[in-house]
Parts: C-alpha cells; structure tokens; sequence
C-alpha cells in the first residue's frame, strides 16, 4: 500500500440500502472520488474533493491516534446475522493511518460558537485494517477484513459551543446546552472483498445507511455515549451502532442483514503531518480550552 498522502486502501461508507456488485448503480458510481470500486483512499489535496465555503477553514484528522482525554482508538467491532455462518460473532479490527476526515469550519459567531461540516465525495475515508475474520468455520475464518469506504454525503454538526465549566472541561456544548458533538453523514460506500495488493478481481460494494455518529441512543440501538469535542486538544470521538449491510463473500460470512449491529468508534485528531494543519481556536479571553498552535 501507498502511503497516506498518496493514497491507499480506504473504506467508503453511503447512506442507502444495500446493494452488492462489481458495477453497481446509484450514489456509488456518481464520481471518480465517491462511487465505484475503489482499492485506495484519495489523497487528501486532491484535486476533486469539494473545497471548504468561503471564510472557513479546512482542518484534516487522522484516525488512527488515540483520543487524549482517555486513550480510546478508532474501531469497527463487526457482527453478523444469527444465521450466518459467523452466527453473531466477529472480530474488532482498527482504522489504518491512511483514514482520515476533513472538517470544514466556521468562523466564531457572537455567541462562541462555530460549526463544523464534513462536505460530499471523499472527505470521510475509512480503511478498515486486514485481519483474518476468524469465524464462520474454514470457508471463512481466514477471510480478510479489509474494506476501502468513502463518504458519498456530507455531513454537519450545526454548533459547537464553549464548554459549560472550562476550568475543570474543555467538552464543547451545544446551544442547548448538552456536552455534545455529532456528524449525520448522509451516505457511504463500502468496497469488500480485496484481494492483496488491491486486487479489485473479486472485490463488490454494499451501500451503507445515514451514519449517526455521536448522537447516542437517539439514534444507535443500546446506550452509546454521545459525542466528544474537545477544544483543548481539538481531537474528537464518535460513536454509531447499527446494522452494517455486507456483499460478497464477507456478506456471505457475515449475512448481508441489516440487524448485524456494528459499533463503530472514530477518534480524529489533527494530522501533524501536514504543515499548519491545527484546529480552531475558541477565543477564550481567558486562555482556557486553547489547542496548541490553533487558529483564530
């Protein structure tokens, strides 16, 4: 595999029903950068991802470090149908150092608060690492995991504010007042089934339903937590559980049902790797709850 900036195996993720297949109709196939079966992640300076509005300004996470408040790294904990050869198992497998999510901000308003938005066509990829998928008996427990997903629809939380208590958190707020940080990504694409190298042969994609990353058990079976900003690093984490539609030969391992319930856990944090890439200050006259090196 390439390396990040060049491009490299990625996941892409849309929110539509499931569908399997090497040429595949739908949101899956409107572009170069969003649809069709894809083997690597685009760079993020290409040419074709959407720019950021006017005024607002680009911030590029990596997802594969540690979210500083408490060590929690990105992940997807797989599961499967009842029926299916894996029958509810699955293993947790972690993003690779090529996935990324570029945010584009806001200026702050007059109350202190910016928005964020994920735009459409490749400005979410998530790589999910190879492993042996080690269920579903010798047909599939040396499946590999890997899958290249890329989002098709964008995505926005509508304000993040100033923390509630910035001397003991630096969690941003809602103007309602709840500590909480969420991104409804309306569409993905997943690509399964690689072979090494990228091997596209026998690769097919399935499309994914809206991704409601953060928002708790509104909108995720069970009691997921809801979503971190936190202005002091400028890292954030995301969690979603839901069914995770699958084609191909994983999709016949796993069952291509909806009601296999993934959890999936983004942690972004600022790419150091790129040259004045650093997060959006928040103009505390007090100097609390500033990122290092932030922007105003």
């Amino acid at each position: 595999m390439s390396n990040r900036l060049g491009g490299i195996g990625a996941l892409v993720l849309v929110a539509v029903a499931a569908t399997a297949g090497p040429a595949l109709a739908g949101r899956c196939t409107t572009s170069l950068i969003s649809g069709g079966l894809k083997s690597q992640c685009p760079s993020v300076n290409d040419a074709g991802l959407p720019q950021c509005p006017p005024g607002w300004t680009k911030v590029i996470y990596r997802l594969d470090k540690p979210f500083p408040l408490d060590g929690t790294v990105s992940s997807a904990q797989m599961a499967s149908t009842p029926t299916s050869p894996c029958g509810g198992a699955g293993p947790t497998v972690g993003l690779t150092a090529d996935s990324y999510v570029i945010g584009c901000w806001s200026p702050e308003d007059r109350r202190g608060c910016r928005k964020m938005k994920v735009l459409n066509n490749g400005t979410m990829c998530l790589h999910l690492a190879a492993a042996p998928l080690g269920c579903g008996g010798a047909s599939c427990a040396a499946l590999s995991t890997e899958q290249v997903v890329i989002s098709n629809a964008g995505a926005a939380d509508h304000q993040l504010c100033r923390p509630l208590a910035p001397a003991t958190s630096c969690r941003s707020a809602r103007p309602n007042g709840v500590e909480q940080f969420r991104l409804w990504v309306g569409g993905l694409c997943s690509t399964m089934d690689l072979g090494s190298s990228g091997d596209l042969s026998n690769a097919c994609i399935a499309q994914w339903p809206a991704t409601y990353l953060g928002y708790g058990p509104a909108k995720s079976p069970g009691n997921p937590p809801l979503g971190d900003y936190d202005w002091g690093t400028g890292a954030f984490k995301l969690v979603e559980v839901a069914g995770r539609p699958q084609c191909g030969d994983l999709g016949a391992c796993l069952g291509s049902g909806k009601n296999a319930l993934w959890t999936i856990t983004l942690v972004g944090v600022p790419d150091d790797r790129i040259p004045g890439n650093t997060p959006p200050c928040l103009d505390d006259p007090t100097g609390a709850c500033q990122a290092p090196g932030c922007f105003h």
